[in-house]
């Protein structure tokens, strides 16, 4: 895990921590979704697949990829965050090209900028209506069986996501006009980006470069808790808590994998 930006307040950061209880992705990542089972043991994070395949009787679960609710996130899409030093922001920034499908570090473009910052534009937040879930889930046990899931009968809680939230569109952006003018160098920028097969240069303007992936991808995401007994049957979920955000839905409390605003990294 690594620190986001600095110590003052951040508005993307919160957001997406305070708001909506999200932990971000170091590296943007297309695995992470919906339903995907992660095993937490101390520290450590260990995705467990899916939960339909973890389940002992996965045809009775009757909740799939038509039940996500999309939403807009207006108050996410175009939020630029704080802006970082160049070294934290050129490593922070190569981790999310590097998570949209780019290997190429954009060092080589940056000479004369002080400070970056970022933002996400068109943002969805894709969900399962918690309610549907804990139905679907009723009477349901984990396999004890399934070598994957031996940590949740011992030490290990099992957490569930249950939102991601996605983006198909992130920027880089820069201070130093004068300095930087990316405008400028839009060859050599167009150059640094083409061989990507996921992402490509959208707008390049003095202190502005925006990127655009064909499928969206997860940025961040929310995950719960389930309580289990000794035979695998989940009798516990998280209570329900109103999101401090304005006609947002009654959600299940979310479980906090991270402090403060620190980048989260997955043991894949």
């Amino acid at each position: 895990m690594e620190r986001l930006f600095c110590k003052e307040v951040d508005p993307l950061v919160s957001v997406l921590k305070d708001w909506l209880r999200a932990e971000i992705l170091r590296i943007p990542n297309g695995e992470v979704k919906p339903l995907l089972v992660i095993e937490r043991t101390g520290k450590q994070l260990h995705p467990r697949g899916t939960l339909r395949r973890l389940l002992t009787h996965p045809d009775r679960f009757l909740i799939g990829d038509g039940e996500i609710q999309k939403d807009y996130m207006a108050g996410l899409s175009g939020v630029r965050s704080r802006s970082a030093g160049l070294d934290v922001g050129v490593k922070i920034a190569n981790n999310f090209l590097k998570g949209f499908g780019v290997n190429s570090g954009i060092e080589s473009i940056m000479s004369g900028a002080t400070t970056v910052s970022f933002s996400f534009s068109n943002v969805y937040k894709c969900t399962f209506d918690n309610g549907m879930l804990g139905n679907a889930l009723k009477y349901q046990t984990i396999d004890k069986g399934n070598p994957a899931t031996a940590g949740f009968f011992g030490n290990s809680d099992l957490l569930v996501v249950d939102s991601i939230i996605t983006s198909d569109n992130f920027r880089i952006h820069v201070a130093d006009e004068d300095k930087v003018n990316f405008s400028g160098k839009a060859a050599e920028i167009e150059n640094l980006f083409k061989a990507s097969a996921t992402l490509k240069v959208e707008e390049i303007d003095k202190t502005t470069i925006s990127f655009r992936r064909e499928i969206p991808l997860p940025f961040a995401f929310t995950c719960v808790k389930f309580d289990l007994d000794e035979a695998g049957r989940i009798v516990g979920m998280p209570p329900a808590r109103q999101l401090p955000v304005f006609g947002a839905p009654t959600e299940y409390e979310k479980e906090a994998l991270s402090d403060g605003v620190t980048l989260l990294d997955l043991d894949w």
